[in-house]
């Protein structure tokens, strides 16, 4: 896990990379935290897409709240075989802090480290 880390409050994470041509890879992965007492929640689902012109995205992959618990924060998402030029990850927030919590009725952080492509 890195030692750096990013934090949005009450936003999603986009990132879109750009291979500069066609690029193969398999394997996404980041880290997300959890610390509800600082009002930080993890990601509520993450969507891969892929593109070869950095305008048309067609979606690989997707996972929700309960593959992110599952994991604990560590996500590393088996894509297949891929090959392409863009690829962009969405890593959404995971909204308004329920009741009963610290924070509640409040926009939750999201922080998430490096990500990397395998």
């Amino acid at each position: 896990m890195g030692k750096t880390w990013l934090g949005f409050q009450g936003k999603d994470v986009v990132a879109t990379i750009d291979f500069g041509q066609p690029t193969p890879f398999s394997e996404v992965y980041f880290n997300t935290l959890d610390n509800k007492g600082s009002w930080i929640h993890f990601a509520k689902s993450v969507h891969v897409f892929v593109s070869d012109n950095g305008t048309d995205f067609r979606m690989i992959k997707e996972i929700g709240k309960d593959e992110i618990l599952a994991a604990k924060g560590k996500i590393r998402l088996q894509l297949g075989n891929q090959k392409a030029k863009y690829l962009k990850i969405k890593i959404e927030n995971a909204g308004i802090i329920p009741p009963g919590n610290p924070g509640a009725d409040s926009q939750a952080w999201l922080f998430v480290d490096e990500i990397g492509v395998n």
